[in-house]
């Protein structure tokens, strides 16, 4: 019941560190866990969609890396895009790896749907030729 949205933002501030070793705020949980309704309400309590943790992860990435194709769509939105990653964003350098390369490779239909949409390079290729 406490985990629900409406008691969520009320409880502690959007921004609030839940976690001061790892750098984990709210947002990253919601992102990790795929909770959509409590991501909406976090940005609508001012939570900062560009708040890295520890890792220097953003909740896209969080996100991304749970696989959550939902929560990638929903953050990928013009709405949390403008401030979170560019849709050509490389999320490993040392391979090129793009968030479209991860999307696709995780069989993430909506989340990919929405890199192209705002923009992503089709045939951009990693350090390995793929696109």
């Amino acid at each position: 019941l406490l985990a629900e949205p409406t008691f969520a933002c009320k409880a502690m501030l959007p921004n609030h560190i839940l976690d001061t070793v790892t750098g984990t705020t709210l947002l990253h949980v919601a992102a990790k866990q795929n909770m959509l309704e409590l991501i909406i309400a976090l940005f609508n309590s001012g939570a900062e969609v560009n708040a890295k943790n520890a890792s220097g992860l953003l909740p896209l990435a969080v996100a991304l890396a749970a696989h959550n194709d939902c929560a990638c769509t929903l953050l990928a939105e013009p709405t949390f895009a403008c401030k979170a990653m560019h849709p050509n964003h490389i999320i490993d350098p040392t391979t090129s790896t793009t968030l479209l390369h991860v999307a696709v490779k995780h069989n993430m239909p909506e989340f990919t749907t929405a890199l192209v949409k705002l923009g992503a390079e089709v045939n951009v290729q990693d350090s390995s030729g793929r696109t």
